[in-house]
């Protein structure tokens, strides 16, 4: 009986260790359930949260435009890198997100055309990138579209042009460009209207089938008319969806009264007289004679008064240097050119008469007649025209000299004044 009691006893006590034992388990599962639970929801509240922040969309960076030039910001196309020049010549490429270009300070917008090797590359870049200058084909620069007025237009006293920026979209200026505004013709290509155009930096060198625009090299001359006009068209290969041509009366007219407002150098642009016909050099002095020396070298220098704005970022060679033969044609004579037949119209200007007159607005003639005493050729005996004068003509070289292609648009000896280059521009 006592055994039975012991034996009841024991058995009491190990189904109370079992329940209790069971107690524990469902305990023990009870907190893991929970602690899941728990860790689950701290897990989903974790994802959801990051997914939220993945969701959140970053705020979009905004294109640097200039308000002053009232949407006539430059424009680029596939093939043209954006970029900022410091005055040693390093050329940097720009972040289109941070001012690369202020007229109001007078830092006019540079771009460049580079090398098949490094196109794709340079074109990826973002900003602040050196790029190899041996790599470079082609400096240009932006001129913005505008109206402007002369107040002494006509007269050979020089002023201040007075520039308003103004975009295409806008109802063209038609004053008489003396006392109201007049929009300037250059920005009109043909049938389109644009927002400016793309000049190039420097007078053109290297040869008719590999023409470049760099500074510190001689100028390409001795050439036909014809043959620089197929030449020039060469720099529309390397961009997308625009048009190179050969610079017309209209377009110097252009760059020349930007120059000379408070946008620009306003004043005479230095001579470059350098006998090589070296291009980006400067005189040291406003009245020099001609030299065989570079007296101020591009890249070399914080203050360049050879170019448009009086600084790096400007247009070179207006004054001196070679001669400049332009698209500008009296009678549409072809000459000595080379042309058989002249090109679509819109490629260059035609005069019909042989006296500059009021009626000629905008091409830096009539309006700007011997500003600085620049050679003006009233009259024309000869069917072609060049721009700026030769080095050899020193005091009377200047962004507003205009005179007559003795060769008539054919060739010329080398050592001759006749020589003569030309400039390109790049439309859209």
């Amino acid at each position: 009986m006592i055994l039975n009691n012991k034996g009841m006893a024991i058995s009491g006590i190990l189904y109370s260790i079992l329940v209790l034992f069971i107690v524990l388990i469902f305990g023990v599962l009870s907190v893991l359930a929970s602690t899941k639970y728990s860790f689950d929801k701290f897990r989903k509240d974790i994802i959801a949260k990051l997914s939220q922040e993945e969701n959140i969309e970053e705020e979009p960076t905004v294109e640097y435009k200039e308000v002053l030039l009232n949407g006539t910001d430059p424009v680029l196309k596939n093939g043209m890198i954006p970029v900022k020049i410091s005055n040693d010549g390093t050329v940097t490429r720009a972040n289109l997100n941070e001012p690369w270009y202020n007229y109001e300070s007078k830092m006019w917008a540079n771009m460049v055309l580079v090398d098949d090797s490094v196109r794709d590359v340079y074109m990826n870049y973002t900003g602040d990138e050196i790029l190899d200058k041996s790599k470079i084909l082609a400096y240009f620069v932006w001129i913005p579209r505008y109206r402007y007025k002369i107040p002494t237009g006509g007269s050979t006293t020089p002023s201040t042009i007075d520039i308003v920026f103004e975009n295409k979209e806008t109802n063209k200026s038609t004053g008489d460009a003396i006392n109201n505004y007049y929009t300037h013709p250059a920005f009109t290509f043909g049938t389109k209207e644009l927002n400016g155009i793309w000049v190039g930096k420097f007078q053109v060198s290297g040869n008719a089938s590999s023409p470049k625009i760099i500074p510190n090299v001689s100028a390409f001359r001795s050439q036909t008319a014809s043959s620089q006009f197929q030449s020039a068209q060469i720099f529309g290969n390397y961009v997308s969806n625009s048009d190179s041509h050969m610079m017309k009366n209209i377009d110097w007219g252009a760059a020349a009264y930007l120059s000379h407002s408070i946008y620009g150098i306003n004043g005479q642009i230095r001579l470059n007289n350098n006998t090589d016909f070296i291009t980006g050099c400067g005189a040291i002095e406003d009245d020099a004679r001609k030299s065989s020396t570079c007296d101020i070298k591009y890249g070399e220098t914080s203050i360049y008064p050879q170019s448009t704005t009086g600084d790096i970022t400007g247009i070179f060679d207006m004054a001196g240097a070679a001669l400049e033969r332009i698209m500008a044609i009296l009678n549409n004579k072809v000459g000595e050119s080379g042309f058989t037949t002249l090109p679509d119209s819109k490629y260059y200007d035609s005069y019909t008469d042989i006296n500059f007159s009021s009626a000629n607005k905008g091409d830096a003639t009539y309006e700007t007649a011997q500003w600085y005493d620049d050679i003006y050729s009233g009259f024309m005996l000869y069917s072609w025209l060049v721009r700026g004068a030769s080095q050899e003509s020193i005091r009377n070289a200047g962004a507003f000299a205009v005179g007559q292609d003795l060769k008539n648009g054919g060739v010329a000896s080398k050592v001759t004044m006749a020589n003569a280059t030309y400039r390109v521009v790049i439309t859209e």
